[in-house]
């Protein structure tokens, strides 16, 4: 084959040679040069050098030689280099935001607030509180940081003066929304104010749009604090005062403490959902500064608040790959083998089941691996930064308190990671202060749960004696027996006292 090539270096019958539409740098002989043909000058290099965004989730970097890419260039780096965002995967771009709280943005002729730029934003509600006033902040994340203890909180605000303001957001914007047709054609700007479908809230908010996709954006909801990537979008009704109503969330920094750290971020205190109050005691240009608790006579600790706005420099949110959520990791599982002994430890509606083996090894396996786990866990701190998707650690259950193995099968952001247990096959969504470091010597150990399904021949809809049925059966650790065919584990059987368990549950289900 010929190719295009641009000489770069000549020493005596070799030379170095680029091509120029593959990005490779040959050696090649002299000989096998010929003139370029004239028209086939008149086309652009068709290599191109580009650096990937550095927010890319590592998932998405595991492409080789020869894949096929969909990008869009973003901006142009030093030395030519064409800084590229992948197809499918949106990040946080920057928007005007307005941060001054000593007067409020000037409205313009349509009753607007006008942030410049043709950006959206509204004001912000710390803009119409003043000195002795007090606001009611529903603490919706929590932020600890222990290197610098900056501890922080994004809190959402009301007051008696926002009271309509509240109800219209909460109340009137659902309502027109869902009576709102999807419009193909709406393609907003990146900064423009949008009603989003929050799966978050499972609601429409106001948002700002921070990037756009095909088919999704990622949006900044201002009234709740946080960043997510939604599918469904509105136009905000210009007829309303949706675009005229303040921002309601705001960030909150602990500037002193009248507790001990544990004991003021803690159940009863500050966490996340409970509603406290704040009392300004000094206004500033950018900030309020604030004492905080649950009422006048009695304060948890001092605090600033000032305007939320997203954290451009985050790493990886979480993306929708134009509507396919990642794949799941892998997982070692342990091998059953037919007419073995188990117990349930989880089931679904479906009726997948997750089993355990009941073998004496397994039992005693089970039993070092979790001494082994706790004694880590309450002798170490639990993790400061983002994990990793795909790795394994030691998560803390809600459900009992006790520690387990998990996996983390998605990161939302620090506040929201979503897990899986692998030893007993339930999931949950944790912050990464309930996940810690799994030693290696624990993550070498095959997980226990073993997914399968029932052969059945009755609805998937479980009566509520099944369930309680299969409750019961989990809680007294009740051994049964696995039987399948062909290795198949989505057609299998469990037996109790030599009764199947399908015929038992359809039994519960028909009467």
């Amino acid at each position: 084959m010929w190719y295009r090539a641009k000489v770069l270096f000549m020493k005596e019958l070799e030379i170095l040679a680029a091509l120029i539409d593959y990005g490779r740098i040959v050696c090649v002989k002299a000989e096998l040069l010929q003139e370029l043909p004239h028209v086939a000058k008149s086309f652009y290099a068709q290599a191109v050098h580009v650096m990937v965004d550095p927010r890319t989730p590592a998932e998405y970097l595991n492409y080789q030689e020869g894949d096929v890419l969909a990008v869009k260039a973003c901006g142009m780096m030093e030395e030519g280099i064409t800084k590229v965002q992948l197809e499918g995967v949106l990040y946080a771009r920057e928007v005007v935001i307005p941060k001054q709280l000593s007067f409020a943005p000037l409205i313009n002729e349509n009753e607007i607030p006008d942030t410049t730029k043709g950006v959206q934003w509204p004001p912000s509600v710390l803009c119409l509180l003043k000195t002795g006033d007090v606001m009611s902040c529903t603490v919706l994340n929590v932020l600890l940081n222990e290197e610098d203890n900056r501890d922080e909180m994004v809190v959402a605000i009301a007051f008696e003066d926002i009271a309509n303001d509240l109800e219209c957001i909460a109340a009137d914007l659902p309502t027109d929304c869902m009576e709102q047709l999807k419009n193909p054609e709406f393609n907003p700007s990146i900064g423009d104010m949008v009603a989003a479908f929050s799966n978050e809230f499972n609601s429409w908010v106001r948002s700002i749009v921070l990037d756009a996709g095909c088919g999704h954006w990622l949006v900044a909801c201002f009234d709740f604090g946080f960043i997510e990537e939604v599918t469904e979008i509105r136009y905000i009704p210009s007829d309303k005062k949706y675009k005229k109503s303040p921002a309601l969330s705001a960030e909150c920094l602990v500037t002193k403490s009248l507790f001990p750290r544990e004991d003021l971020f803690c159940e009863g205190r500050i966490e996340r959902n409970v509603t406290l109050n704040a009392k300004v005691l000094k206004k500033k240009d950018d900030c309020l500064e604030c004492e905080f608790g649950p009422n006048g006579d009695q304060t948890f600790c001092f605090v600033t608040l000032s305007v939320w706005s997203p954290k451009l420099n985050s790493s990886a949110y979480a993306t929708l790959n134009d509507g396919k959520l990642l794949p799941d990791p892998t997982l070692d599982i342990v091998k059953l083998t037919p007419g073995c002994s188990v117990k349930i430890v989880s089931y679904f509606e479906s009726l997948v089941i997750y089993v355990q083996p009941c073998d004496a090894k397994s039992k005693l396996l089970m039993m070092e691996l979790h001494d082994g786990i706790t004694n880590f866990a309450v002798k170490n701190s639990a993790l400061k930064e983002v994990p990793v998707k795909g790795k394994k650690y030691i998560c803390q259950y809600s459900g009992d308190m006790k520690y387990y193995r998990v996996v983390v099968k998605r990161i939302i952001n620090p506040a929201k990671i979503h897990i899986y247990y692998i030893d007993f096959g339930n999931e949950e969504t944790v912050t990464n202060r309930k996940l810690y470091e799994l030693p290696p010597e624990f993550e070498k150990i095959p997980s226990f749960a073993v997914k399968i399904e029932l052969k059945k021949e009755f609805s998937n809809v479980l009566s509520i004696d099944a369930r309680k049925y299969l409750s019961n059966l989990i809680l007294d650790n009740k051994e049964l027996v696995l039987n399948y065919t062909d290795g198949n584990l989505k057609n299998a059987e469990l037996l109790i006292h030599n009764h199947s368990l399908s015929d038992i549950l359809k039994e519960f289900i028909n009467s």
